[in-house]
Parts: structure tokens; sequence; C-alpha cells
């Protein structure tokens, strides 16, 4: 079984897909020369089949080239690919692993061919491609026991105009084009979109730009639902130069735009997708052009129907799903990530609390069931509140808040750390006006609190919205007077309550600021894969990713922490450092010095591998272990020999070597710039036999001359020898 695994690349998430290889007879197969070299692809990641190293946040290259394919997929992509191409985009900040970059082919006859190349991503940088939202259903709760990579932020001002390109795009098969380009642009320029953002930005952002379309793929829609997941980049390479005609037609120069949007009409484009914040961008003469990229579901039923409030009510304004779905990505294209929520159960916080991705209700950037504005921590870092709209706690006593809808006053409370730069809450006082109003819609008696929003760390600054009532009917989110709830954080030394008095100008309230406690708790662990791997004796077993966590309270501060692993009891690792990790902070470990090699007397059978991190300020250390297979030593990759060293088209060739695939192997044949790849398959694991083709890739001729044989199994490079074609 050969098995395609769901990996995150360029943001864009692949469909496991199962496929049975069938191995025939090698006496069959000579019979047939185009089992062997009709059907082939050659992949390619920056240029090497493979193992390729990069940082998260780079930018990687995929290429490759098929022969005798009529279809070919990759695990970066739900759409079929052209036959040969090259893609380039960044990574996600999600994709921090060893990952395998996959691609099938088929041809007319249903065969099939495989390649792959390794990738390790190691580091860290910002996000760049987020998962896609879908605003109507309620946020999925991740397990328990999940460490998950959290999205990092942009801290760019968003003031000024917006410079925004909409283009307009449908399929074949879409049907009638259900809006003009005036229509959409009067909607985003000129309609609910844009006093969206002028009431979010409190009058300090406005958007511009312009639509053009409709442009129509020269292919069918999808056959089924699949994420909106256009971009610049693969439209522009998959309409065959119809795209650049289209730009040069209209005069486009996207080189002037901030944001580029991507409105796709049909009905199998499902749920939206776009960039967190500015990526890089090729454009069509070559420069290179940052921007943020989005794909909105342009359905009918977009323009049809609401966002209903927590109760069921419907908002009482025309704020349609296309507006709130255009709205969320354009949001996440200026720099914002999801907004989040933590469960912490009967607790406002603890330590056992789970991550809620669309967890905040309250946002937009959420499951906004309660209102649309973003929160306070990105309003700030979009430059859309000022200091002078800020109180900034840094002590104890009464405060008093203005409400967050508001245009004047002090809109939001920064409570700092006594004696600390950090700031770990941000409050909101919303009365649920403008954009806000539906937040009391439906609900028979009105409660006003606060909202808190918690940043778990200095380096890590997402907010988290959390519970402050648990306990509170109708208002699980706010600390009010009713409830009289005060919310103590030990870790921080912050108190944050009693409610003093609200009215729909301002909300009074108590905050102490007092020395936190330093309570140090064991480092949370986990691996990937958790799943066995498959090791030999004598030979590296393959990275192993380690995540843990920094469990120690805020006050603590960051700490250094070393990792090992241990073999039968025994360490065989170099120690490997990483420092200055602060609580609550994920950090993916460095994969490589977590490689080694098993003992040579290691047993065949199923073993155990501990990996230990230890936070060297504590002493403090958890340990998880990974089941590992340890198999028998496979025979080393060579090739020796060839037989015969010249020959006509169609002489039977012999290459001979050790650690061939008892199955498919991939033969290269190339003169220059011109190459055609085989799929050969092996009996022995030491043979392998293919015939001379006449013809070359895109159908270039084979002529007399030398051609260079080169073997590649996986995508491990065994070596090269020569052929020389006789006149």
């Amino acid at each position: 079984m050969k098995k395609i695994l769901l990996f995150i690349i360029f943001g864009l998430v692949t469909l496991v897909a199962i496929t049975t290889v069938h191995a025939q007879p090698a006496d069959n197969l000579l019979q047939n020369e185009n089992i062997f070299d009709t059907l082939s692809v050659d992949l390619k990641v920056n240029g090497s089949d493979g193992l390729v190293e990069v940082a998260v946040g780079s930018r990687i290259t995929i290429s490759w080239e098929s022969d005798g394919a009529k279809r070919c997929k990759g695990n970066w992509s739900k759409k079929d690919l052209l036959l040969d191409g090259k893609i380039s985009g960044k990574l996600g900040s999600s994709v921090v692993n060893a990952i395998t970059v996959r691609i099938a082919c088929i041809d007319g006859d249903g065969n099939r061919a495989d390649d792959s190349v390794l990738l390790k991503i190691t580091g860290s940088a910002p996000s760049t491609f987020k998962n896609p939202v879908n605003p109507t259903p309620p946020p999925v709760t991740p397990p328990p026991s999940s460490l998950k990579q959290r999205e990092q932020p942009s801290t760019t001002s968003i003031l000024g105009e917006q410079k925004i390109i909409v283009f307009l795009v449908n399929y074949r098969d879409s049907g009638p084009v259900p809006f003009s380009s005036d229509e959409i642009k009067s909607r985003i320029f000129n309609g609910t979109i844009q006093k969206f953002i002028n009431e979010q930005s409190y009058n300090r952002t406005k958007l511009g730009g312009d639509v053009f379309g409709w442009f129509t793929l020269p292919t069918n829609g999808p056959a089924q639902v699949e994420m909106c997941s256009l971009g610049y980049e693969n439209v522009r390479l998959s309409t065959y130069g119809a795209f650049d005609s289209f730009l040069q037609e209209h005069n486009i120069n996207v080189g002037q735009y901030q944001h580029i949007v991507f409105l796709v009409d049909h009905p199998n484009v499902g749920v939206s997708s776009g960039t967190i914040g500015k990526i890089d961008i090729t454009i069509g003469d070559g420069r290179v052009h940052r921007a943020s990229q989005s794909c909105v579901n342009l359905s009918r039923s977009s323009f049809a129907s609401y966002q209903l409030t927590r109760t069921g009510a419907p908002p009482p304004f025309k704020f349609i799903l296309f507006d709130q779905n255009f709205a969320h990505e354009l949001l996440h294209g200026f720099g914002a990530p999801h907004a989040f929520r933590l469960d912490c159960g009967a607790d406002i916080f603890g330590n056992t609390c789970k991550s809620i991705d669309y967890g905040n209700e309250y946002d937009i950037l959420g499951t906004p069931y309660y209102g649309y504005h973003l929160n306070a921590v990105f309003k700030e870092r979009f430059g859309w509140i000022i200091p002078s709209e800020t109180i900034v706690i840094e002590k104890s006593g009464q405060y008093t808040l203005s409400p967050f809808e508001g245009s004047n006053d002090q809109k939001i409370a920064k409570i700092k750390m006594l004696g600390s730069s950090f700031v770990p809450y941000y409050l909101e006082y919303r009365r649920g006006t403008g954009f806000n109003a539906f937040q009391n819609a439906g609900r028979s008696s009105t409660r006003f609190g606060l909202l808190i929003n918690r940043i778990l760390s200095p380096s890590d600054p997402i907010s988290y919205l959390l519970e402050a009532g648990p306990n509170a009917s109708g208002a699980p989110w706010l600390l009010t007077k009713e409830d009289g709830t005060v919310f103590t954080d030990d870790d921080t030394g912050i108190t944050i309550g009693p409610i003093k008095n609200t009215t729909s100008e301002s909300i009074t309230f108590d905050v102490v600021v007092e020395s936190g406690l330093c309570t140090r708790r064991a480092p949370r662990v986990e691996l990937a894969p958790s799943q066995p791997v498959e090791a030999h004796p004598d030979v590296s077993i393959s990275p192993v990713m380690v995540v843990f966590e920094n469990m120690d309270s805020t006050t603590c501060g960051a700490s250094d922490f070393y990792a090992t692993t241990v073999f039968s009891n025994q360490d065989t690792s170099a120690v490997n450092i990483v420092r200055e990790v602060h609580p609550r902070k994920l950090v993916e470990m460095a994969r490589a010095p977590l490689s080694f090699k098993l003992p040579a007397d290691a047993k065949l059978g199923l073993t155990k591998i501990g990996y230990e991190i230890v936070n060297k300020t504590s002493g403090m250390r958890t340990k998880e272990t990974l089941t590992v297979n340890v198999t028998p030593t496979p025979e080393p990759l060579t090739l020796s020999s060839i037989e015969p060293l010249s020959g006509s088209i169609g002489t039977l060739v012999t290459l001979k070597g050790s650690g061939f695939n008892q199955g498919q192997n991939r033969v290269r044949i190339s003169k220059g710039e011109d190459y055609r790849n085989l799929a050969v398959f092996s009996t022995d694991g030491a043979t392998l036999q293919f015939s001379i083709p006449s013809v070359l890739n895109n159908g270039v001729a084979v002529t007399h001359g030398r051609y260079e044989i080169e073997v590649f199994v996986n995508t491990v490079n065994v070596g090269k020898v020569f052929f020389t074609l006789l006149p």
C-alpha cells in the first residue's frame, strides 16, 4: 500500500489518498516497453531530489517533470497539476516537521508513477498561511493532549488607505455570473464592508482598490466540495498564459496593491482561506511583490444568509455571510490570526487549559455569536487604538473604562505585571452598538461586564478570551457586577474585580497588582511521530520532533531547557539546548540533534526510545517514549555496472548494484537538457533492466551520442553510469 499522508504546505490541506500498487513479474515487464518508459515522474524541491532542509517560513520551489502521464496530483494541492510545472511559495509556521512532498501521475491505462522528496523544516518564523475559515459551524475543540503550533501575528500598523485588488473568477461549468464587477466593487468599497472597516478602525483605515473580471479558468470546477485555494501564482501557472493576457488586456499592475483577493463562483468551491499578513509573490514581470492573498467563496447562498446570534436571533443590521467571510479574510491579510479562547473547565484560568481555535464568540476572527469587532490586542497592534485611548494599569486601584465601540476616551485597559513590562491582560467593555449590536439580540436579560483577554507569553503574543464568569447565566465570558465575581491569577499577582458600577457610558472596577508566585512545574512534552517508527541497527534513526511547553508560572520568567535521548537506559545523544523559553510558550526542538544511531547489537523487534526534556533552572523533567520497530539493516545503495556499454534504440540494458527497491525504481536517461524518466522494477534488489527508448521528454528524438544513466531509489540518487547510442 502506498499512502499520501496529510500535510499542510503553503497552507493548503491535502486529502488522504490510498493507492494500491500491484507488482508484475519481471518477464512480463520486459515484454512491454510501455510499462518501463512511457510513464514516469521526477519531483524536486529547490532543485534537489532530497533530503532538503529549510527553515520554517522559507520560500521553496517545487518542480516536477512527467513523461507519458495523462494526469498528475501532488499533496500540496487539491487540484490536478500541470504535467510539467513549477510552483513557489512560503512555508507557514504550522509546518515545522520532517514531511514528504509527494506527486503521483497516471497514464491513460491507469498505470501509476510516484515520486517524493523528504523536506526537513526547522526553526521559527512568522506564519504566512492559516487554516481555512468556516464561520457558520461552532468551533472544533482539539483533544486536551494536543500541543498546537500557534499562529504568529503581524505587528504592522494598518492605517490609511489599504489598496485591494479583487479578481472575479469562475470555471467553465460555473453557470451565469451572479454579479457584475460594479456590484461587487460597490459592496466592498462603498457598502457594508467599507463601513465595517471604518467602524473597526475608528475611521483610521479605509479600503480602496479595484475589481476585475470575470476571468474564466480553462477547466471545469472541482467535482466535490473543496476549500477555496486559488492564489496569484497558481492561477498564472495553471492557465497557460491566459491570466497573463487578462492582466495585460486590463493594464493591471498587481504591484500597486497591498492585498490580493480572488472571489470564486462555483457550487463546489467551499470555505475561504488566506494568508496571515503579507507574503512574497512573484508577479508577471518576474519581480517579487509583498502582499496578502485571500480566496473567498462567492456563492449565491452567502448573499442570502446571516450569521445568527447564540440565541438564534438574526443580527439587527445587514451583514451577510459574504461580508463576514470577506472581512474575516481581509483581517487575516492585515496580519491578525484567529481569535482564540481558553477552556479551563471550572476555573477561569489554570494549568490544564485548552486552546480553542475560533473560540472567541465576540470576534469576527472567532465564531462571532455576540459581536464582530476585532479584539483589543490586535486593534492596538494595527494602530486603531492609540496610547491616549488606553489605560495602562501598573498598580492597585479603581479604574473606569469607556465602551470599546466608542469614538472617544479610554477604549481598553492593559494590566502590567508588577515590576515588569509584560502585559498579560487586556480588558474590554462592550455595549453592543454598531456592528456589535447583535451582542444583545434575543436575550431576555442583558448583562454588561468586562471581557478579559489573556496573553500567555511575551514571546507568543496571541490573545485568548477567558471565561471570566463560567457560572453566569447568559454571559459566560463576562466579569459582571451581578455575579460579583473576582478573578485572581496567582501566577501574575493580578486580581480583577469586583465590578463596582456599569452604565451605558462606562464601567468601574477594582484591580490589584501584587508580586506573583513563581511555581515551577515539569514541562509538557509530546513527540511527533507518536506511532512506531522503523529503524535499523547501526543506522541513524529518522528525526523525531520533540514539542514541549514551559509550564512554570509567568512570574518565574524564561528558562533554558535541554533534551536527551535514551536507548536501553543509556544516554546515547548529545545534549540539545534551547535557550530562554518563556512560560506557556510552545517550542519545537531542533530535530537533527535528536537523530542518532541505534547500537550495532540492537535486538530486532519492538523497543522503546526515551526523549527527556529538562528545565535547567529547576531541574524538573518530563520523559516520553517512542516505540521503534528494529528491522534488519538493508543492503547499501550501490550502482556498480551497466551492460552493454553501447547499443542502438531498443537495446536491453542491465544495471547491477545493491539496495534497489524490490518494486519500482526510477532510471533517468539524459543528454544535455533533454531527459526521460523510466519506471523500472527489480525482483531481486540487485538488478534493473530496461530498453533504450526512441524519444525523450517532449517528443525529442533519441540520437547517437553519450547518455547519462542515473538510478534513484525513492528520493536517493544511487549513482551514474554512461551508455553510448551508436549511429
